[in-house]
């Protein structure tokens, strides 16, 4: 949650400075985001999966 708010964070800064354009901060943010889900999905796997190795133990 941290690395989201802290990447959005700094992409709102670039955006209010004009360093990068409305459409890029949207594009960039999106893909922040995705990038973050998709790890967090596959951390979650993982989790799971060894909570099922070590019950099975």
């Amino acid at each position: 949650r941290n690395i989201r708010r802290d990447a959005n964070g700094k992409l709102e800064q670039m955006k209010n400075q004009g360093s990068i354009s409305e459409d890029d901060y949207h594009r960039y943010h999106e893909k922040n985001d995705k990038a973050i889900r998709e790890r967090s999905e596959e951390i979650d796997k993982l989790v799971k999966e060894r909570n099922k190795q070590l019950r099975t133990i």
